[in-house]
C-alpha cells in the first residue's frame, strides 16, 4: 500500500483488478496513516523512505 501511495496510486487504477472497492482502499489508507501517526500521504512517504520500506527512484 505504501508503494502505491509513493507512486501516486491514490487513484489505484488496478484496484478493481484486485477486486477491491474504492472505499476499501481509502479505509486501508486512512488506517495506515493513523497507525503510523502521520498526517498526510507525503508524511507516509517520508516515513517509508526513512525506514527503508521504499527506496527513492532516480527519475532524471
Amino acid at each position: 500500500m505504501s508503494e502505491c501511495t509513493a507512486n501516486e496510486c491514490h487513484q489505484f487504477p488496478d484496484y478493481r483488478r484486485r477486486h477491491l472497492s474504492h472505499h476499501t482502499v481509502n479505509t486501508h489508507r486512512k488506517n495506515i496513516l493513523k497507525k503510523l501517526k502521520v498526517k498526510s500521504p507525503t508524511e507516509l512517504i517520508i516515513y517509508a523512505m526513512n525506514t527503508g520500506l521504499i527506496k527513492p527512484t532516480n527519475n532524471t
